[in-house]
């Protein structure tokens, strides 16, 4: 077994708990399945079901009865409220496609950015190889 490549975790390709290695590996191997998870993300997104943050009163469950009652303030024996934080995306409180496009950013370079290769004899081949590669 020494040396023998490890594989992935098995998983949904749109699986909330992915973590970003293996988003960015599926967009290499499967860029299909990346693009089908994040129509997924944008129809939840775009939707009804979309939530912004929002105040919302907190309860905690009875260990006893197991109900859920509600949280009161020590000091002004009022019910609690807090702030929901919405689901961003796929990936729970970060959105697949919004990580996609910065590391897409991040990885794009300058289409003149060899160019000053091209002056030098010697360079030529190595910067036409880079050029050919960067245009595929």
């Amino acid at each position: 077994m020494a040396g023998e490549v490890v594989p992935i975790k098995s998983a949904c390709y749109m699986c909330p708990a992915s973590k970003k290695a293996e988003i960015l590996w599926l967009e290499q191997h499967h860029p299909e399945l990346l693009e089908r998870a994040m129509e997924i993300e944008k129809v939840y997104r775009e939707g009804k079901h979309f939530r912004q943050p929002e105040l919302l009163p907190v309860f905690k469950k009875n260990k006893l009865t197991g109900l859920k009652v509600p949280v009161m303030d020590r000091k002004t024996g009022e019910q609690k409220i807090a702030w929901t934080e919405p689901v961003r995306g796929l990936g729970r409180t970060w959105s697949w496609t919004d990580f996609i496009a910065e590391e897409r950013e991040r990885r794009r370079i300058s289409p003149g950015l060899f160019d000053f290769l091209l002056e030098y004899p010697a360079a030529a081949p190595i910067a036409a190889a880079v050029l050919k590669e960067l245009a595929a």
